[in-house]
Order: structure tokens, then C-alpha cells, then sequence
């Protein structure tokens, strides 16, 4: 059974008596930005990159966190598991939008926080889920610019790329930007593998600032790959050995097709492990 109570400003709350209003700008614009953060072993990782871009995001969008500093963020998350009782595996959403007034033109600076926590099958990073197939989305580019960096409340082209990829029988789909440089996937920052050679789209290709993407380059600079964040294109990809995904969520996954070809998984079945085991060893955690 999922945990029952969330952070509404601060309080927690039982969810069924959560009560939005109706002029809540996050329902009405999509205006602010959130993390989407894994608990591992009862305790939420990574909590430092995730509040950085969280207050990237924030001054970019002109949002005010208050008194959310850091060391609150990470009371009030860890306060979250310990009121649900999670001692396993659980996804937290953290969002920090604007506070009611005003229509396109805000009327404050001043922010609302909201917390979510629901429980995960699986106790370690990786998915459930066997097959994972790419296809790409050409219908909307993502276009590079200023704000390809917060990860926004606003989510209509991953949202559109992912039912794209459904439709047609895919798992995920690749976006492109406005001069067909890959981007990213819909769900996910994307690597190919060539070699000892580990590349991934630069941010300036207009790719979102993914937390396990910057584990990813930690992790594997460790053991031993060349890693290298370059411009990329569709050749990189239908060439590549293997294909990595990764997110906050799942970790690191490897694609299994990719335009119909099917796609090697052994190095990054490797480097999952060698995830599992560095946070098993309190990798991620506060000092780690």
C-alpha cells in the first residue's frame, strides 16, 4: 500500500484531505519547477544535486524559496520517509511553484511547496521492465535555449514524445533539437557506448541537466571510461554499441533496440552494478 501523507507548505498532511484551490498557478500555468528524487534503503539520494537545480530553476523562473534552505529541503525530506514509514525503495516529488495572483503576469515572488512519496517495487536501481525500445520524435524539436536547463511543472513535449512512442509500440522516444542534434530521450538523459568510450549530448544540444547523468560521468570516470558530453546525431546513435538511459528514478538502463536494431547491454549492465553497490556503500547520501 502507497504512504498516505505528503508536505503541503510545510505540514503534513493525509492526502485524501489535501486541498488544491482552484486559482493554484502550478494547475493553472505550469508555473515552477520540481525534482523527482529516489529513496534507496529508506533514505533519499543525491539530495544536494537535486536542491542545486531545484534553486537553479527557481531564479530562472523569478520564484522565491523563502526559508527553504538547504538543510530545510533535506529536513523535510527525510522527515517525509520517516512519517510513511519507508524503510525500502520510494519516488519523491518535490515541487516548488508560485503563489496564487495575477494571470500571465505574476503577481509574486513568493512560492508553495508540495511533497508526494509513493513506494517501489524494486529495492535497487534498474527497472522491471525487459525491453526498451527507441524510436524517435520528430514532431516537435526542443529548441535550445534558456530554460531547457529547469526542469519545469510545464511537461508538454515529453508528455507528447511519450505518447508518440506508446502509440507505436516503443518504450521511449529520442527528441531532437531544432537542427537534429539528439537531445535526449523522453523520460531520460541518453550515452552511447563505443568502445572504452562513453559520450553523452553536451548541454548546450539543449538536454536537461539530468542528477544520474552527472553519477553516470562520476561513476564511470572511475572505472576507467573515456567520458566525453559532445554534440550528437541520429549516425551516433545507429552506430553505437550500446545505449544508456538514465533518470533520478530508475538509475541507468540499457536500450535494447534502437530503429529496429537490436542493441548490446553488457557494459551497461556493468555499470547498474557498480551503481547498486556504491549506494549499498552510501554513495549519495549527505558527506558521500
Amino acid at each position: 500500500m502507497n504512504p498516505a501523507v505528503f508536505l503541503y507548505n510545510n505540514r503534513f498532511i493525509p492526502a485524501h484531505e489535501i486541498r488544491i484551490s482552484p486559482t493554484n498557478r502550478a494547475f493553472f500555468y505550469g508555473d515552477g519547477v520540481f525534482e523527482s528524487i529516489r529513496v534507496c534503503g529508506g533514505q533519499a539520494r543525491f539530495l544536494e544535486s537535486h536542491y542545486g537545480r531545484l534553486l537553479a530553476g527557481a531564479n530562472q523562473l523569478g520564484l522565491d524559496l523563502g526559508e527553504l534552505s538547504f538543510d530545510r529541503f533535506v529536513d523535510q525530506i527525510q522527515a517525509l520517509v520517516q512519517v510513511n514509514h519507508i524503510h525500502n525503495s520510494a519516488r519523491i516529488r518535490y515541487m516548488l511553484y508560485r503563489d496564487e495572483g495575477g494571470f500571465y503576469h505574476p503577481q509574486t515572488r513568493s512560492t508553495c511547496h508540495f511533497a508526494s512519496i509513493h513506494t517501489l517495487d524494486v529495492s535497487a536501481y534498474g527497472s522491471a521492465q525487459r525491453e526498451l525500445r527507441l524510436c524517435v520524435y520528430r514532431d516537435l524539436p526542443k529548441w535550445r535555449n534558456p530554460l531547457n536547463a529547469v526542469k519545469s511543472l510545464s511537461s508538454t513535449l515529453y508528455i507528447q514524445a511519450c505518447r508518440y512512442a506508446n502509440e507505436r509500440g516503443f518504450e521511449d522516444a529520442v527528441l531532437l533539437n531544432e537542427v537534429d542534434q539528439v537531445v535526449e530521450c523522453a523520460t531520460s538523459n541518453i550515452f552511447i557506448i563505443q568502445q572504452n568510450q562513453i559520450t553523452t549530448p553536451s548541454l548546450d544540444s539543449g538536454c536537461l541537466p539530468g542528477v544520474m547523468r552527472e553519477q553516470l560521468m562520476v561513476l564511470a570516470k572511475q572505472q576507467g571510461f573515456v567520458v566525453r558530453e559532445a554534440d550528437m546525431d541520429l549516425l551516433q546513435l545507429e552506430s553505437a554499441d550500446e545505449i544508456l538511459l538514465t533518470n533520478a528514478i530508475s538509475g541507468i538502463r540499457n536500450a535494447t533496440e534502437f530503429q529496429g536494431r537490436l542493441l548490446k547491454t553488457g557494459l551497461g549492465t556493468q555499470l547498474l552494478d557498480d551503481l547498486n553497490k556504491a549506494v549499498s556503500s552510501g554513495w549519495g547520501l549527505l558527506g558521500n
